[in-house]
């Protein structure tokens, strides 16, 4: 790893006018489409775990993990690691998660840090299948239900303290404006003490005169 940032930093050096942008853009092309978001999660969890936020400076603990044996702390990174990326998994904020990680340190992340309406999720995807018999032995005695798989596209309401509702598609864009019949429809749907709620939903069209669902073409 040192080596890699040795590289860069070689080459950041060596650059002339504006190919310091673009050698940028090449490294971060991965983490734009969230390639490589886990392993940045895990690196701010490492750095926090090994050099703890909020000393004076200098900092007194530079490597909290100088004299921990390999296997301890391979167990307490993991252990921090797995807290960042629940933290983020609720509130996929970096300004907030960071900040609040900088006040307050990695432990207490889900104290300060939780699904917030107005910043959207990244939704659970749905994972393919061989057949139904796969689905029972997952779930073996355990109860569950389920939900048929509509046609049409994701939308992740949320209504916001004072009764703002934004949508936000799969990939956390604003389509707030692009659905103007949902937003109309959701006071409706709640019960008068709801004043906030996260709903991730899927938006079909609706044939009013025969009363089914349209296909999403």
């Amino acid at each position: 790893m040192s080596q890699k940032v040795s590289l860069v930093k070689s080459l950041l050096v060596a650059c002339k006018h504006c190919e310091a942008r673009y050698l940028m853009r090449s490294l971060g092309g991965k983490l734009r489409i969230g390639l490589a978001e886990q392993s940045v999660l895990v690196a701010i969890a490492n750095a926090a775990y090994l050099t703890p936020p909020g000393q004076d400076f200098p900092p007194a603990i530079i490597n909290a993990g100088e004299k921990i044996p390999a296997e301890t702390l391979k167990s307490k990174m993991d252990e921090k690691a797995l807290i960042v990326k629940t933290t983020y998994s609720e509130l996929p904020n970096y300004d907030i998660v960071i900040k609040t990680m900088l006040e307050h340190g990695v432990d207490k992340l889900p104290d300060h840090c939780r699904l917030t309406p107005g910043i959207p999720l990244k939704p659970m995807l749905a994972h393919p299948t061989k057949g139904v018999s796969e689905v029972f032995n997952r779930f073996d005695k355990s109860e569950f239900t389920c939900e048929y798989k509509y046609d049409g596209e994701r939308a992740q309401i949320h209504l916001l303290e004072g009764g703002e509702v934004r949508i936000y598609s799969r990939n956390q864009e604003n389509n707030t404006s692009k659905y103007p019949d949902i937003i109309s429809r959701v006071p409706a749907m709640l019960k008068d003490e709801v004043t906030s709620c996260v709903i991730d939903s899927e938006a079909v069209a609706w044939d009013t005169d025969k009363k089914q669902i349209l296909p999403f073409q």
